[in-house]
């Protein structure tokens, strides 16, 4: 109960703010808000980041079957005894290659499709509950300025009542 009121209350203080501030007025309407909340909710956001992330640690060639190579070299000084100092050098140059992994690859693979899946619809969710949100913000925003505008309007008829009646 607490964080709708206080969702709705920093809804409305962030609406009427960037009123105050813009130099021309934005009406935001009903059909606006997918995305309003697609690009600027902050939640929204980070589970697109996730679900982002998710899609790029799925592909099992380039992480399993793609060969590996590493090269490395260098240099050594040594001295054995009496002898001179002598200097060396050297390099290596090695070769991986994954040809299957007895299993472990396609279990990875799963895992990491699974956890896309679910980064997908924690997107959804998070997506869906902030829509819900600035929906039901926005029709109480649209009651509280109805109802100002009827007090307002029952204010001036009530202001003419009472001068027809005193005439």
């Amino acid at each position: 109960m607490k964080r709708p009121l206080l969702l709705g209350l920093t809804f409305a203080i962030l609406f009427f703010a960037i009123r105050a501030f813009s130099a021309t007025e934005r009406r935001i309407g009903y059909e606006d808000l997918p995305k309003l909340i697609k690009e600027q909710n902050e939640n929204v956001q980070a589970a697109g980041a996730i679900l982002s992330a998710q899609k790029e640690r799925t592909g099992v060639l380039a992480r399993s079957f793609l060969p590996q190579i590493s090269a490395s070299a260098g240099g050594e000084e040594f001295k054995a005894g009496s002898s001179a100092t002598e200097r060396k050098s050297f390099w290596k140059v090695t070769g991986r290659i994954n040809l299957y992994r007895g299993g472990r690859d396609r279990v990875e693979n799963e895992i990491r499709g699974l956890q896309a899946k679910k980064a997908r619809s924690d997107y959804s969710v998070e997506l869906s509950t902030e829509l819900k949100e600035a929906q039901q913000v926005f029709w109480r925003l649209v009651s509280v300025k109805q109802m100002i505008l009827d007090r307002k309007e029952a204010l001036t008829k009530n202001e003419t009542f009472l001068r027809s009646s005193r005439r």
